[in-house]
């Protein structure tokens, strides 16, 4: 769709579900791209005149969990053509269907190139229950305000496609503090055994959040442009495996290493790596190895500056085992953090707090 040149007539996805994610616990699936703001405007791009863009979703009607997800994504995509001032291109309608022995609804989104006249109804052949039409107001825009206070309803981007979270942050946020109170727990008991500083036990920690929080991120960010959430995984975790022993090897044989100057760069790249993701989306590369290839050495910087500061802090200190220790509690605290901020947030607010979280480390140094 990106670097298609001929335009079409009618773009048609019915109930797409791929179920391809780099994680069971992950919500970004592959086809959380298919309806983001930047796709929908892809889709615009290249329909011809007359033509029409429609997705459907089915849900059965004893299954009310699922058929209120599937009506809070038809609100989305409202959202989303209210936010391109394409509504009076829009009709939005369900319908009861059945398949066999089944009862389903059938929720269908209907976007026109051209604008719909708003005294047209009796024109279109609707079956089923209008949720939206041009100049009307009716279900979907009834219900707009109750579910809004009940739902995150915003809609989708490339930065933050998470197409099946509707859970408002605010709700999340009480069973993230309840996991960090218990992480907390955990540090006070080292903190007691290993008698160690403030200090220290704060520089760890930032490490291990930082380190686990960059590789997760960038697995999240590359998926748009790699395809595929696993060859996203494989490529960022090769890389910083590869790099990161490199890295590690290097931290632990060079006795006089500025771990301030090393964790500059880690701040620095990830203000970078907004931009240089963005940048990769405008490539036009078919052949998978080369894009793999590309992502890797991308990554590669990141993967070697990663394990130098933990590995020369970690040489020259006398209790060790606690200081890794506590660096292990960082990812676990790390890996909640940065799934809470991509969901809510979006990739580029991820890497905006994994910078903070390296400038607090070089302060802690």
């Amino acid at each position: 769709m990106n670097h298609a040149k001929e335009k079409f007539d009618l773009i048609l996805m019915r109930s797409t579900v791929t179920a391809t994610h780099y994680s069971l616990l992950s919500p970004f699936t592959l086809e959380s791209y298919l309806y983001t703001k930047e796709a929908l405007k892809r889709y615009w791009d290249i329909l011809s005149q007359d033509a029409c863009l429609m997705i459907s979703y089915y849900s059965e009607l004893r299954q009310s969990a699922k058929d209120t997800m599937r009506f809070l994504q038809m609100l989305q995509l409202y959202k989303l053509v209210e936010a391109l001032n394409l509504k009076e291109h829009t009709i939005i309608i369900r319908e009861n269907i059945s398949i066999g022995n089944s009862m389903l609804n059938r929720y269908v989104f209907l976007l026109f190139k051209n604008a719909i006249d708003k005294n047209s109804l009796s024109k279109f052949k609707i079956k089923g229950e209008l949720l939206y039409f041009p100049g009307k107001i009716y279900d979907i825009k009834d219900k707009e305000n109750d579910y809004k206070r009940i739902f995150n309803i915003s809609f989708l981007r490339d930065d933050k496609p998470s197409l099946y979270n509707f859970i408002k942050w605010r709700k999340s946020l009480f069973y993230i503090f309840k996991l960090i109170f218990i992480i907390c727990l955990l540090i006070i008991i080292l903190l007691v055994l290993g008698k160690v500083n403030f200090k220290k036990t704060i520089f760890y920690l930032l490490l291990g959040i930082g380190y686990i929080a960059l590789e997760l991120n960038l697995v999240g960010k590359l998926v748009l442009f790699l395809g595929n959430p696993v060859y996203s995984m494989q490529v960022v975790l090769a890389s910083f495996l590869f790099f990161g022993g490199w890295g590690g090897y290097w931290g632990i044989t060079r006795m006089k290493i500025n771990i301030k100057r090393y964790l500059f760069l880690l701040f620095l790249f990830n203000f970078l790596f907004i931009f240089i993701c963005n940048w990769l989306y405008t490539l036009n590369i078919a052949n998978q190895i080369l894009k793999n290839a590309l992502a890797f050495l991308l990554v590669a910087p990141v993967g070697f500056f990663s394990t130098v500061p933990f590995s020369q802090a970690l040489f020259k200190e006398p209790k060790r085992h606690i200081m890794y220790a506590l660096d292990g509690v960082g990812t676990v605290l790390g890996t909640i953090l940065i799934v809470f901020i991509q969901i809510h947030g979006g990739f580029s607010l991820g890497f905006l707090f994994i910078a903070l979280t390296y400038a607090l480390a070089i302060y802690f140094t």
